[in-house]
C-alpha cells in the first residue's frame, strides 16, 4: 500500500485533489506494484512492447482535501486473451475507504503501435490475485448523437507520457473542461472511460459532451485529422460543493 500527502498545488480552487492528481496517485502505486513483480513499463519495454490502460471505472466517496494523507492499495486482479486487469482501494489517514477503481489494460506493441494478444512470458508469471476484487465491467459505453463541441486542443509535450503518446490522466482531466454551470456545483462522483486510440504529440483534439439527464454526462474527444475517436467517458456528479 503506497502512501501519498495531498500537496496543494494538486488541489483545485476549493482545496480538494484534482482529478489528475488522483489518477497520478494510483498510477504511481500500480508503476511500484509491476516493478516489484517485475513488470513494469520499464520491463516491458526492454521486450518492445508496453502497458496501455484501456478501460477505468472510478468511484469516488469522499474528496481528499490539502495535507490530507491518501492510501492506495492496487494489485493484479486477472487476465483472459487480450486484457489484464488492474483494482484500487483508495484509502483515507483512518484508513476509511474514499475511492475504488477498476481498470483494464491491454498490451501495445510499440513498433507497430497496435494491440497484441498477452504474451506467454506475462501469462506464465501468474502474478493475478484474489483479493476481495472489483467486478468486472460487462456493459459497454454507448455513443450518444448529437454531442455539443466544448473546445479543440493542439497535444503539447507535457502529455506525452513513456509510451510516447498522451498519458490517461489527462483525458480523464479533459472530460472536465468547459464545464457547466450543474457541473461547477456539483461534485464528481464516477467516471467510467474507454480508450479507444491513442493520441501523438502535436494532434489536434476536439472535445465533446452532451448531458443524459439526472447529473450524468457523455464526453467524447475525437482526433480532429485522421477522425477516430480517442476516448468516450461517463460521468456523474453527485453532493453540491
Amino acid at each position: 500500500m503506497e502512501e501519498f500527502q495531498v500537496r496543494a498545488y494538486e488541489t483545485d480552487p476549493g482545496g480538494e485533489l484534482r482529478l489528475v492528481s488522483l489518477i497520478n496517485y494510483m498510477e504511481e502505486a500500480a508503476w511500484r506494484n509491476s516493478h516489484a513483480l517485475g513488470y513494469s513499463v520499464n520491463h516491458l519495454l526492454e521486450r518492445g512492447v508496453s502497458w496501455v490502460m484501456q478501460r477505468m471505472k472510478l468511484d469516488v466517496m469522499r474528496w481528499p482535501h490539502h495535507n490530507d494523507t491518501v492510501y492506495v492499495d492496487t494489485w493484479p486482479s486477472g487476465l483472459d486473451r487480450l486484457l489484464t486487469y488492474r483494482d484500487f482501494k483508495l484509502y483515507g489517514a483512518s484508513k476509511e475507504l474514499i475511492a475504488t477503481a477498476k481498470t483494464n489494460w491491454i498490451v501495445l506493441d510499440m513498433a507497430s503501435r497496435k494491440m497484441i494478444r498477452i504474451p506467454e512470458f506475462i501469462k506464465e508469471a501468474r502474478f493475478s490475485i484474489e483479493k476481495d476484487n472489483l467486478p468486472l465491467m460487462t456493459n459497454k459505453i454507448v455513443r450518444q448523437d448529437a454531442l455539443d463541441e466544448i473546445m479543440k486542443y493542439q497535444v503539447m509535450e507535457r502529455d506525452i507520457d513513456r509510451n510516447e503518446h498522451v498519458n490517461n490522466a489527462y483525458y480523464l482531466q479533459w472530460c472536465l473542461a468547459g464545464q457547466s454551470d450543474e457541473m461547477r456545483k456539483s461534485r464528481l462522483s464516477s467516471i467510467d472511460v474507454t480508450f479507444k486510440s491513442e493520441s501523438l504529440l502535436g494532434d489536434q483534439l476536439t472535445f465533446y459532451r452532451k448531458s443524459l439527464g439526472e447529473h450524468r454526462y457523455q464526453h467524447l474527444i475525437s482526433n480532429s485529422v485522421n477522425g477516430k475517436d480517442v476516448i468516450i467517458a461517463e460521468t456523474t456528479f453527485g453532493s453540491t460543493v
